[in-house]
């Protein structure tokens, strides 16, 4: 049994190395978690490309199920340079209550939010911003019991 707690991202393979055992890991016997298709799915870009219209239709061919899928996602935006891009970090900037911005790390200790993440779209470049996500932010409702 291999269990990954690291190779979430490029920086667990610094080198040929580490690609090889990786690789001779998936070739194996072993049961491996995650398998390589459940981690590049679970991956933020992966997640915002499969968000875009269109991608996920790719892999389900039924439009009625592909349509449920896409209901459950949250709006995942890309940071580039396009013109979208620009207008989203706009947007975030102008309301940053309504976003996340997450980099392509596991778990959520390095999300950013409010003033953290206007103060990360503000100083990042773009070649730093493109290595982020930005998400709309999840507000789960309040109950009381």
């Amino acid at each position: 049994v291999v269990y990954y707690r690291a190779g979430y991202t490029p920086n667990d393979y610094p080198s040929d190395a580490e690609w090889r055992a990786r690789e001779l890991v998936e070739k194996s016997r072993s049961f491996v978690c995650p398998s390589t298709a459940t981690q590049l799915v679970g991956a933020k870009k992966m997640q915002e490309v499969l968000a875009r219209e269109g991608v996920l239709e790719k892999f389900v061919s039924n439009r009625e199920d592909a349509a449920r899928m896409r209901a459950t996602f949250a709006g995942l935006y890309a940071l580039d340079e396009s013109e979208a891009g620009q207008k989203i970090v706009a947007e975030a900037l102008q309301h940053p209550e309504r976003y996340v911005l997450k980099p392509q790390r596991e778990g959520g200790g390095n999300n950013l939010y409010d003033s953290d993440l206007v103060q990360a779209l503000q100083t990042m470049n773009a070649q730093q911003r493109a290595a982020y996500i930005l998400m709309d932010r999840v507000r789960s409702p309040t109950h009381n019991s």
